[in-house]
């Protein structure tokens, strides 16, 4: 190939959109426990037993990659759940101790709990949905200052957000994909999505945000019913901020170019397609890849598409079918494009045989067969695409498998 183009390779369950996220948020709740106990200068705890043990069973390839039977993955989320829940807790107690005594004497450090959002990849959060105000703790791992674009589901149309300056922080508003509100599981009544940036957050620090709904009932009641009728849909081919340029293709929706301030543009197409199953003995399975051809079928050709533009974030929120939404995301200042997409349920086939989802990119990039991969806290490793004895095998042995695992 003189140009680039890779496969990403999920495997898809569609009960929930950011299944990678699992392992990640795991090695995060984990780095955020022993390092508070430290600060606080607690001892060892039964929690943190726990979450050393399903750290262990989850760096297992299995847990890592979703090859492993549904039996097995319903075992590794109820070991992980059982942990991340116990030192949920335990995280709200250090807290308590760390911080000050919020609301002045009106309150003891013993009644004063932090809840943990462990839903926001679902857009959903009940305490911060059920609560007149809230008090909202980003907490800093790193050892070096950063900062971090917050999400969280809003039940209002206005909202007040203060820092611990007490200074007004920019947010917006962004109207929650169908797909997203309709996903398996999801509980929350929440249509919209708040966003602001968190600046500045110290190493192994936090930063504290006041956020508090302005309520207006029958102007809400009126943005829902106009939401679910016939909500306003700006089509426009293509978003930007101060770097970059994003372009999708007019006639078909799909990805096409991404270009940079300083005037390098990439041609870029981006598709979803899918390996057929065909009746053999050998299936595709845990430890194998056995697709019916060599080369997917795409799952569209033509996507519909709409536009969302804002002050910090812009979006444009790709359709494939009634099982498969996308979404090209840019937020202000940054130089990445952000990909999120919602797969599943995916439908069986006429002949009983299921479909293995690809998201496929090719780009004009001359680099004469070879790319890098990020995988597994290996950092970056030199790849090279087919070769001679590849192509003696198959498919499946020029499969390279990236993870978020880090």
């Amino acid at each position: 190939m003189c140009g680039i183009t890779f496969e990403i390779y999920h495997e898809l369950c569609g009960e929930g959109k950011h299944r990678e996220e699992t392992c990640t948020n795991l090695r995060s709740n984990s780095m955020v426990v022993k390092q508070l106990t430290v600060i606080a200068r607690m001892g060892d705890s039964y929690e943190l037993h726990l979450l050393r043990h399903a750290i262990a069973l989850m760096m297992h390839h299995d847990a890592i990659t979703g090859t492993s039977q549904q039996h097995v993955a319903n075992d590794f989320v109820r070991i992980v759940s059982e942990a991340v829940d116990a030192c949920s807790k335990k995280v709200s107690n250090l807290l308590s101790y760390l911080t000050p005594t919020w609301g002045g004497s009106r309150r003891s450090k013993n009644n004063q709990q932090f809840n943990p959002c462990h839903h926001l990849n679902l857009s959903q959060c009940r305490f911060a949905e059920t609560q007149d105000s809230a008090l909202l703790i980003v907490y800093n791992p790193l050892s070096v200052k950063t900062y971090f674009f917050v999400k969280l589901p809003a039940i209002a149309l206005h909202y007040t957000v203060r820092d611990p300056n007490d200074e007004e922080v920019e947010y917006q508003l962004i109207p929650l994909p169908t797909a997203v509100i309709n996903l398996p599981g999801r509980t929350s009544n929440a249509i919209q999505e708040l966003v602001f940036e968190a600046e500045n957050i110290p190493p192994l620090g936090y930063t504290a945000f006041y956020i508090a709904p302005v309520r207006d009932q029958m102007e809400e009641n009126e943005y829902v019913k106009k939401q679910k009728s016939s909500p306003e849909l700006e089509i426009i081919p293509q978003i930007s901020n101060e770097y970059l340029k994003i372009t999708v293709n007019k006639e078909t929706g799909l990805l096409d170019s991404v270009q940079h301030i300083d005037g390098m543009k990439i041609m870029v197409s981006q598709n979803f397609h899918f390996y057929g199953q065909g009746r053999r003995t050998l299936q595709s399975g845990a430890y194998s890849f056995r697709p019916d051809k060599e080369r997917p079928t795409p799952v569209v050709t033509k996507v519909s598409y709409n536009c969302i533009r804002g002050a910090l974030v812009k979006e444009i929120r790709q359709r494939f079918n009634d099982w498969l939404h996308q979404t090209l995301r840019l937020y202000r200042g940054e130089e990445f494009l952000e990909l999120e997409w919602v797969v599943g349920p995916v439908p069986i086939g006429y002949n009983d045989q299921g479909k293995e989802i690809v998201s496929i990119f090719s780009t004009n990039i001359t680099n004469r067969g070879e790319f890098y991969t990020d995988s597994n806290m290996r950092q970056m490793i030199k790849r090279s695409c087919w070769n001679e004895t590849a192509s003696e095998y198959g498919l499946e042995y020029i499969t390279f498998v990236v993870t978020w695992c880090e």
